[in-house]
């Protein structure tokens, strides 16, 4: 994967997206400049021989939707809604994004892509009589990035091992080592989930058996171990081979 050819990129061949439900939906209708702000610290150090040397230290990246107009058929507008109108918190604001590269193309509407975990920061709810309802928000990134391949025209990301990306979020259940976890994109026909709960995500490629894993009915509530405890869900096919992974840490009840 690389840039390739002559000439200046055009912005529009570098697309955010966001996963609202299993699908993604690029962002960026209202917007004439969006950019991921990379806040990196740098310090420098002259040693005893004169020479200065340079420390670049990677900061808290952060990137800055506004305006946003929040629309009635927007999949995001209404998750911002549902943020706003039920003042979501702590892992309640995480969602997965995706960077997509038009201009490092890898196959036929394929492009070279990363996805990764980041909280939405709503900055405010309303707005100006003439613009409708506005939301503006930032989206703070946090955690690793998963790198792979956006197919264009199914819409959906694989990543470099071969496996495909599955959405799973956590809500409290009824006891202190409970939780309910929610999975998407649909099972495909003939398929199950499995998970396993762990310190860190669980690597997992694709092909690989799972047979050992647990089955999860999502929905239910499964009961884990550990805090934080880290949920690997996988989608796996009749044979117990896994097809497509995601992760997500375990929120409790009480």
């Amino acid at each position: 994967m690389a840039i390739t050819g002559t000439g200046a990129i055009e912005r529009e061949q570098s697309i955010l997206f966001v996963q609202i439900n299993g699908i993604w939906d690029p962002i960026g209708d209202d917007n004439e400049s969006l950019e991921r702000t990379r806040n990196n610290t740098v310090t420098q150090t002259k040693n005893v021989l004169g020479t200065t040397k340079s420390k670049v230290t990677k900061g808290n990246q952060v990137t800055s939707v506004s305006p946003y107009l929040v629309n009635r058929d927007s999949a995001l507008g209404k998750e911002l809604y549902e943020i706003d109108r039920l003042d979501k918190q702590l892992d309640e604001l995480k969602y997965r994004f995706m960077e997509v590269s038009i201009f490092d193309q890898v196959g036929d509407e394929k492009f070279a892509a990363w996805t990764q975990e980041a909280k939405i920061d709503l900055k405010s709810w309303g707005g100006a009589a003439a613009d409708g309802v506005t939301a503006p928000f930032d989206i703070v990134w946090e955690g690793e990035r998963t790198y792979g391949v956006y197919d264009r025209s199914a819409n959906t990301f694989t990543s470099d091992d071969g496996i495909g990306a599955l959405t799973v979020v956590s809500t409290a259940g009824t006891t202190a080592t409970s939780t309910v976890l929610f999975v998407s994109p649909q099972l495909e026909t003939g398929n199950h989930y499995v998970y396993k709960g762990g310190t860190s995500a669980q690597t997992v490629t694709e092909g690989q058996d799972v047979s050992s894993w647990t089955n999860l009915s999502p929905g239910s509530a499964v009961t884990v171990t550990g805090s934080p405890a880290i949920i690997t869900v996988v989608e796996a096919d009749a044979a117990n081979k896994a097809v497509k992974a995601g992760s997500v840490t375990a929120v409790y009840g009480s």
